[in-house]
């Protein structure tokens, strides 16, 4: 196994952005490159998901990486609970309610948080809140 380094979450921090900083401490111009490099890395199969890589690399499970750091939890709002949970995490065509945010939008901050960061010496960073769908901060 090779030896990566480790870039721990912060509370509410989006996927998008987990994956960003794990990608530049270790290197990796992009977020898919670092997706095929933990794979290796950590010796997972190719088609290990997104978040099944994550998840392995902070050593947690899948189900903790979706809820703490995807927009998941808001699909219960409207999924009337007809699909288990993990179900629902594991399906290929959520991956953009689960990962990111939208391609087409500008990333989101809320100047309250930021100065709270700056403030409190933290690094700012994108959290999940400020990235629901239609939520207009």
């Amino acid at each position: 196994m090779v030896s990566i380094a480790v870039a721990p979450p912060y509370p509410d921090e989006l996927l998008e952005g987990v994956l960003g900083r794990i990608g530049l401490v270790n290197g990796c111009p992009d977020q898919n490159r670092t997706i095929m490099g933990l794979r290796v890395s950590l010796d997972l199969p190719p088609s290990a998901s997104v978040l099944d890589v994550t998840a392995a690399y902070f050593g947690i499970a899948s189900r903790d990486i979706a809820y703490r750091h995807t927009l998941a939890p808001i699909q219960r709002l409207f999924s009337a609970g007809i699909e288990h949970d993990d179900e629902r995490i594991k399906r290929p065509t959520r991956r953009s309610l689960l990962n990111i945010r939208r391609t087409t939008s500008n990333a989101r901050a809320c100047p309250a948080c930021a100065q709270r960061d700056q403030q409190t010496g933290s690094p700012s960073y994108w959290r999940r809140a400020h990235h629901l769908p239609n939520v207009d901060w």
